[in-house]
């Protein structure tokens, strides 16, 4: 799979995918982005809580997900869709989906 230099949140259904992208894409142009690094700018303590997110071990609560759009550096079109994702993809019915 190639890697682009940029990702779009608007070509994503699946905000997991969009951050393991985004955090491949960041790699790419810095080796000094680290899940530390992210989970800085999101302000966690964890630095292992992005990680668990991408693998689909944790899920992204309603409250975490702003702070990831602004980790991300979002802007507030696409880090409302970010958030949106995240409630979609969590959604438990096809109704609440």
């Amino acid at each position: 799979m190639t890697i682009a230099l940029a990702v779009h949140i608007f070509e994503y259904l699946d905000y997991r995918q969009f951050l393991r992208d985004f955090y491949a894409c960041q790699k790419l142009k810095s080796r000094a982005f680290s899940h530390r690094a992210f989970s800085k700018r999101a302000g966690l303590r964890s630095s292992n809580y992005l990680s668990l997110i991408m693998k689909g071990e944790r899920d992204l609560s309603s409250e975490m997900a702003p702070r990831f759009a602004h980790a991300c550096g979002l802007p507030k079109r696409e880090a409302d869709f970010f958030c949106d994702l995240v409630a979609y993809g969590q959604a438990g019915t096809t109704d609440e989906k």
